[in-house]
């Protein structure tokens, strides 16, 4: 039988989910450089290993109060396209194995613009989990703005 693989956080006491397909890396929080001007759900970038990656707070995509990072605080680094973006979320719970007749797509009364990123809704323990898409989680403003910080980065790299 055929199995869907979440990596399941928690964001303000809720809990959440991005397929394992899109996650390169899990990471404890590290110092980010913040970006003057930026969108206000882009934290800043940090250095991965010789990679810029920008930073996306999940909190306030979901119109919650940022908090101070605690030590179970984790970037999901994900491929988002064309580049990696990392999802500051409170905290990672586990990768869970789910029966692909547990994964449905997102009810059409919840899909608009504002909620792209919703890709599928998934049934863990009679809970439904929402799982996001990487890369309707940005609003074309918002990925436009980072394709042009990671090109400036990479030219003051040479």
């Amino acid at each position: 039988m055929a199995n869907f693989r979440p990596v399941v956080f928690n964001i303000g006491g809720e809990k959440y989910g991005v397929y394992i397909g899109d996650v390169r890396g899990i990471e404890r929080m590290q110092e980010i450089s913040r970006i003057p001007n930026s969108s206000r759900h882009i934290k800043g970038i940090i250095n991965l290993r010789g990679d810029v990656i920008p930073v996306f707070s999940i909190r306030s995509k979901f119109g919650l109060e940022e908090i101070e990072p605690t030590l179970e605080t984790r970037l999901i680094i994900v491929q988002s396209g064309e580049f990696l973006l990392a999802l500051e979320v409170d905290s990672v719970e586990e990768i869970q194995n789910v029966d692909v007749e547990m994964v449905h797509d997102a009810p059409i009364i919840i899909k608009n613009q504002e909620t792209e990123y919703v890709k599928k809704v998934v049934s863990i323990n009679g809970k439904l989990i929402i799982v996001i898409d990487p890369i309707n989680v940005l609003l074309p403003s918002e990925r436009e703005a980072i394709k042009d910080l990671l090109k400036d980065s990479e030219t003051e790299e040479e």
